[in-house]
């Protein structure tokens, strides 16, 4: 992956290179270190060009290989040319804090290619790159039934569940958003990777993990083999069902998840509560699963 790195102008970054542009004044320098070049995202100039990697047999291919652009140094980026670069480096952005598989970041990075053509040609709705990168990973985990939330989402682009829902309604009206939602299991396995990842920090063994999940979904398919169960999870949050069939598996096992507490800033909050988005219903909502699985647990 692309490691992309902003030049402030200020500290940090002085021994990568310069930090204005000399065409232009602009501190938005921009550094691939696959590619080992500098290029002004203002201006589009390509400033530097510098070694990648002292005994590296081959270079991978960078976002900018990915998108075709094509850079040489002193050769100034078109309109257009700096446009994708500014959306694929904002997407790579996002991805990477969203934990996206290789092939779902380069899904995005097409995706935000594809809606910035198409709003170049119709004019239909006015974007900024960023709300054009967001909307594009969210087109892009919705056509792969990747289980991403809403608040993820957010977080990872620094901005409220507020402020996204009015730009998905905004440009459903222009392009037609993708239908496909991901599945209950999606989001139970996506609950599990996350605790996979914290048991690691916190003590937690992988063997214990992956008897939890086994049992996590055994408990799901059974479930939704019952109509009164499959009836009542059916209108709850799918990433609450799946922390609640966690926190009954565990309760189930050897109970090593339930009282698990982890650092979140500044504070120490209950694991499972934390990937139920803060859900104080999550030992309610297990307790009913309990109740309608009484007999086949």
């Amino acid at each position: 992956m692309m490691s992309v790195f902003y030049f402030s102008g200020q500290g940090g970054m002085r021994k990568k290179g310069r930090q204005v542009c000399p065409e232009c004044g602009s501190t938005n320098l921009i550094y691939d270190s696959e590619r080992g070049e500098i290029v002004c995202g203002t201006c589009g100039l390509v400033l530097s060009d510098f070694q990648v990697q002292a005994g590296a047999k081959e270079k991978k291919p960078s976002t900018w290989d990915f998108l075709g652009i094509k850079t040489t140094k002193g050769v100034r980026l078109s309109s257009k040319e700096r446009t994708e670069l500014a959306v694929a480096t904002r997407i790579e952005m996002l991805a990477e804090k969203l934990n996206f598989p290789p092939m779902l970041r380069n899904d995005a990075i097409l995706e935000g290619r594809k809606l910035l053509n198409y709003l170049r040609k119709t004019k239909c709705v006015r974007l900024t790159c960023a709300e054009i990168s967001l909307v594009a990973v969210w087109i892009a985990s919705r056509k792969a039934a990747f289980p991403l939330t809403m608040r993820e989402l957010a977080e990872a682009a620094g901005l409220r569940r507020n402020e996204i829902y009015p730009l998905l309604n905004r440009v459903s009206k222009h392009i037609s958003l993708p239908k496909t939602r991901p599945t209950r299991k999606d989001y139970l396995l996506r609950a599990l990777s996350k605790v996979k990842i914290r048991g690691e920090q916190y003590g937690i063994p992988e063997r214990y993990v992956n008897q939890l999940e086994h049992k996590a979904l055994s408990l799901l398919q059974q479930a939704m083999s019952i109509p009164e169960a499959k009836k009542e999870l059916s209108r709850r949050s799918p990433v609450l069902v799946a922390v609640a069939m966690i926190y009954l598996a565990d309760e189930l096992l050897e109970k090593r998840i339930i009282s698990k507490k982890i650092q979140v800033d500044d504070k120490k909050v209950l694991l499972l509560n934390f990937l139920a988005d803060g859900g104080p219903s999550v030992p309610a909502l297990a307790r009913t699963i309990k109740r309608l699985l009484k007999g086949k647990l």
